[in-house]
């Protein structure tokens, strides 16, 4: 945290205690002049309303715990002024600033009361609907109505006791404040529903990441539900709000994001989140709030241009008049062209939302560049600073596979069983099958393994395990580079710099030249770097950037060179024919780093249920 945003935070905290509680201070038995002292008002405060001294630090960590401390000082003071009334209780939750400083300086006598006599039946019957209200708002109503369950079964408070609520609520306030320090500050649980790092994450994999490895990042949207990440669940709704943003800042580290990690980041490319599912899906897929919105725009771009019947040539001449096409139908008219089994069909979306940084879509890819290197796939193959480099042990391809025989499904559940492999909505093993029996039909088809996976399952295929069923031939179907204009176009689509120039006629095996950004470092403004670094410079690094006729210009100023702020990494999923990473979107900017996998605490195969073999017990409590 940099002395600038701990100086904004403790100002406005200090600045509020002077303003609004000097003079209940006094009536509290205090002097004037400590509601005055910078930070020691606020133990005075704590003193005052009988709360711990530790509530201080919890007050100063950024995030909904730090709100949620914050009201709740707020209600205590008020109660302890008898101020309990509906209107009370609402105002010193939402509008602090403007109802202590009015009753503080108001002509209305106060008298402190102190903290509540739960053996005096007023002072607890006083109370009540202040606290029903505290507890609705800290629990969001979930508690309450358990509380409702309870007094309707015959629950009773107990004279001279804490009443149901009143401990409900100080459980539920303190459970929260807890789980929210330590999600947003230590660790976090994510749950893998996609097969982008198989195999060395399986669908279904339940982990914890570890925020402090690479420095925990100050949340920038401190306001927000807690215990959720960006919607309300079973809604398109915003979580959060954007009324408060706190510039980046990171807490010190471990370390730095180094080759092989794998990594929890927030999607570059998931500011703007279109909402809705895509026709015929199922699973975490098919929601498309977390898909790359700039992607929807360049294919629907080419749609419509197939539409009007222009060709290829001509969709490249008028690129630019296609995507505006394309951006006003997603964007003002809530309409996607997509893709339904090979046709194209048209979808009603719900709208869209523009998300903040810590605010976008969780990604966990394995890092390949770190800052400063220069990446390039050359038939599938990685290679940083020119020399090959082989990150992950389980790095999958798809195999073209030829078998002597048509294999059995039995034969494919076997291979399940003991390799992990998907056979439903994320399937490993494609061939073509009977659509009445299920059975296979075809003797030849793709799989999608590591090379580790295949020299095994090769071994025990020759050596007769699955009687005389055989392999004739496998190999690595990569994608090979070709000049043709419809190539150039599935890389302006599909991967990045996403330039339909055929100098970067990219695609996933056959990538790059690419250099990683790094904090400090120059490059010349020139056509190449513009194409590769232009939404660094603007997007991630905040300028506004523009080419014209005689160059380039930085924030209206004509430059030769620019200076990048951040140092940007590279990712890749381990499942390389199967992985929406890098490659598609490009750099991870550094201030999107959320942090790195730590364990499997749980692992569930979506394709079986609990007891009948789903819950796979060699994985859990596997580090990462």
């Amino acid at each position: 945290m940099t002395i600038t945003l701990w100086t904004l935070w403790i100002s406005i905290i200090i600045l509020y205690t002077a303003m609004a509680t000097w003079k209940l201070f006094e009536k509290a038995g205090r002097k004037q002049w400590e509601g005055f002292v910078p930070v020691y008002n606020i133990f005075i405060w704590l003193k005052v309303i009988k709360r711990p001294w530790w509530w201080a630090i919890i007050l100063l960590i950024p995030g909904f715990s730090q709100i949620l401390m914050f009201c709740a000082m707020n209600v205590s003071m008020g109660r302890i002024f008898g101020k309990y009334t509906a209107k009370d209780t609402l105002m010193q939750i939402f509008v602090p600033f403007i109802y202590f400083p009015m009753i503080a300086l108001g002509k209305e006598e106060l008298v402190y009361e102190g903290e509540t006599d739960w053996k005096v039946e007023a002072q607890v019957i006083k109370r009540q609907l202040s606290d029903q209200i505290a507890l609705l708002l800290s629990s969001f109503g979930i508690i309450t109505v358990f509380v409702i369950i309870q007094k309707l079964t015959g629950t009773r408070d107990k004279p001279g006791q804490k009443s149901i609520v009143k401990e409900w609520g100080d459980s539920i306030v303190f459970a929260l404040i807890a789980a929210s320090l330590i999600r947003g500050y230590v660790l976090e649980a994510f749950t893998i529903p996609t097969p982008s790092m198989e195999k060395e994450l399986l669908v279904g994999d339940f982990l914890f990441v570890n925020k402090i490895s690479y420095g925990t990042r100050v949340p920038f949207t401190p306001l927000s539900y807690p215990l959720v990440h960006n919607t309300i669940p079973w809604t398109y709704a915003n979580s959060y709000s954007e009324a408060i943003k706190l510039p980046y800042n990171r807490l010190l580290g471990f370390g730095k994001v180094q080759r092989n990690d794998i990594v929890v980041f927030n999607h570059p490319v998931g500011d703007t989140a279109v909402f809705g599912r895509l026709p015929g899906s199922v699973g975490a897929g098919g929601e498309i709030q977390g898909h790359n919105y700039y992607e929807f725009v360049r294919n629907n771009a080419y749609t419509i241009a197939k539409k009007q019947g222009a060709n290829d040539k001509q969709f490249i001449r008028y690129i630019n008049r296609f995507e505006s096409e394309a951006r006003e139908r997603i964007l003002n008219q809530n309409l996607l062209w997509t893709s339904d089994n090979g046709r194209d069909v048209e979808m009603k979306t719900k709208g869209y939302t523009h998300r903040p940084i810590d605010k976008k879509e969780n990604y966990v890819k394995r890092c390949v560049a770190v800052p400063g290197d220069t990446l390039q796939l050359i038939d599938g193959q990685l290679y940083i600073d020119g020399k090959e480099n082989n990150v992950g042990i389980h790095v999958n391809h798809f195999y073209e596979v030829h078998f002597n025989q048509v294999p059995r499904m039995e034969t494919f559940l076997k291979w399940k069983d003991k390799y992990n492999f998907n056979l439903q909505q994320y399937n490993d093993l494609i061939f073509q099958k009977n659509r009445n029996t299920g059975e296979i039909e075809a003797n030849a088809g793709y799989m999608n393994m590591s090379p580790e996976v295949k020299e095994e399952l090769t071994k025990e295929l020759n050596s007769g395990v699955y009687g005389t069923l055989r392999i004739d031939t496998i190999f690595i179907r990569n994608e090979a580079k070709q000049g043709s204009f419809r190539s150039r176009i599935a890389s302006y689509v599909d991967f990045y710099p996403n330039s339909p120039n055929k100098e970067f006629n990219w695609n996933a095996d056959n990538y790059g030249p690419l250099w990683m950004p790094s904090e400090g470092a120059t490059i010349p403004l020139n056509e190449d770097n513009w194409i590769k670094y232009s939404r660094c410079i603007t997007t991630y690094e905040g300028n506004i950037a523009e080419k014209k006729a005689d160059g380039f210009y930085i924030n209206g100023v004509k430059a030769e060179t620019y200076t990048f702020k951040q140092n940007y990494y590279y990712m890749i999923g381990d499942n390389r024919h199967n992985s929406a990473d890098s490659r598609m979107w490009g750099f991870v900017p550094e201030d999107h780093v959320v942090g790195k996998a730590l364990i499997i605490w749980m692992s569930k195969d979506l394709e079986r249920g609990w007891f009948s073999g789903g819950v796979r017990w060699e994985r859990i409590f596997k580090t990462l």
